[in-house]
């Protein structure tokens, strides 16, 4: 055998080679989730690119600038014509509801609040908002339907759920409404809106102590506060009529009525007070300023033929007696009227005796909302729009009264 042979190096197995396909996979998905990535991305960007230069978009931009600039008429133009330009853009639909909810022009901002949850079908807060200008317009139905939708999104809202509390108590559903107030007292143990609310409803069911119990840990970190004094006044005129009971009301009482000094129930919780503690000497004075304020309050006309009564003023009382007697009868008139507008919203006789009966109770607005109602049902009705002009010129707005009186003009 040769040297060459002998000295030849022997082979060194080279070590195992790894699969590739394997890397070739994963590399080529990798490519495809960058891809993947890369359009979607690119297809974002158009999409808000696209949203961005909406003329709805660049209307509700030009309207914040106008807002931040306090020039609120021109806002309010600019999410006009967005409304009008590109109408399902939402953001001016909420826009607009949110302003004419803060001008308290409740029909304007349930219409714009309509159209924003057609658009925005979970938004939780547009629903709370729509049920609470429903309930400014007095339809608590419809308010009860959009607060229920609110409280489905936002469970966990106080102030959602103490709406539907306020309007479910009412339509008398008392428990429901009791039970709203309860969780939302919960979930805002210190929101004074809230707690007030809760203890008027337990009020209403005539759960004393649960109202004293709810109540007192605020009216002791609120002291000054009118409207909780008035309420733990009302709860003490609820409880017996021992001595320390009635101190205590009437201290309650007297806070709330020093800042609230025309405010007719404060007025005639205090007077009770007096009544039961045997003054009526103090109440008398009390019940006549009410009735010289709201000369058609039962409960000032009642106080005031107590009053007399014990007084031994006999004639005072059996005349307030009979003035108690006549405004007892309207009211019920009023009742009756205002379940047969429900049920017959054409009867037009009923109608214009409500309204008449409204306006003699001093309830002018809603007089005038009754008659507005009536024209719009029968514009051509003569009789309807004399009876509306009749009326606005007793209240002094002779040129309104004029243009109601033009054929081709309807409120």
């Amino acid at each position: 055998m040769s040297s060459r042979s002998k000295t030849r190096p022997r082979s060194v197995p080279s070590p195992p080679r790894a699969d590739v396909r394997p890397r070739k996979a994963l590399h080529t998905a990798l490519l495809a989730l960058c891809l993947i990535a890369g359009i979607g991305a690119a297809g974002y960007s158009l999409w808000l690119w696209h949203e961005s230069s909406r003329p709805g978009a660049v209307r509700y931009l030009s309207g914040l600038d106008y807002a931040s600039a306090r020039q609120f008429g021109h806002a309010r133009n600019e999410w006009v014509h967005g409304v009008d330009e590109d109408p399902t853009y939402p953001q001016c639909w909420v826009q607009l509801g949110d302003f004419y909810a803060q001008a308290n022009d409740y029909t304007k901002g349930a219409l714009y609040y309509q159209g924003a949850s057609k658009l925005l079908p979970d938004d939780g807060l547009v629903f709370f908002h729509l049920g609470q200008m429903e309930q400014g317009l007095g339809k608590t139905d419809a308010a009860v339907a959009a607060a229920q939708r609110a409280v489905t999104l936002l469970p966990g809202n106080a102030q959602v759920q103490a709406l539907f509390g306020t309007l479910e108590s009412d339509l008398n559903n008392r428990a429901v409404a009791l039970n709203a107030m309860r969780q939302a007292h919960k979930l805002s143990p210190d929101a004074p809106d809230i707690v007030q609310e809760l203890v008027r409803q337990e009020l209403n069911v005539f759960d004393i102590a649960g109202a004293e119990r709810d109540l007192t840990p605020y009216v002791q970190t609120h002291p000054q506060d009118a409207e909780t004094n008035y309420l733990m006044a009302l709860i003490a005129a609820q409880k017996p009529p021992t001595p320390a009971n009635l101190s205590t009301g009437l201290e309650f009482a007297l806070r709330a009525s020093r800042s609230l000094p025309s405010d007719l129930r404060v007025l005639g919780v205090l007077g009770q007070l007096y009544l039961r503690a045997d003054q009526p000497a103090i109440a008398l004075p009390i019940f006549l300023k009410g009735n010289r304020l709201a000369p058609t309050s039962e409960v000032m006309l009642h106080g005031l033929v107590n009053s007399y009564s014990r007084l031994g003023r006999t004639k005072e009382a059996e005349a307030m007696a009979g003035e108690l007697t006549r405004i007892n009868l309207r009211h019920e008139e009023i009742s009756r009227l205002v379940f047969a507008a429900k049920k017959d919203p054409r009867d037009t006789v009923s109608g214009l005796r409500l309204a008449l009966l409204q306006e003699m109770d001093g309830e002018f607005l809603p007089a005038q909302l009754e008659y507005d109602r009536l024209l719009r049902q029968s514009p051509q009705d003569a009789r309807l729009r004399a009876a509306l002009a009749s009326f606005l010129r007793r209240r002094g707005r002779q040129d309104l009264a004029r243009q109601i009186e033009r054929l081709n003009f309807v409120p």
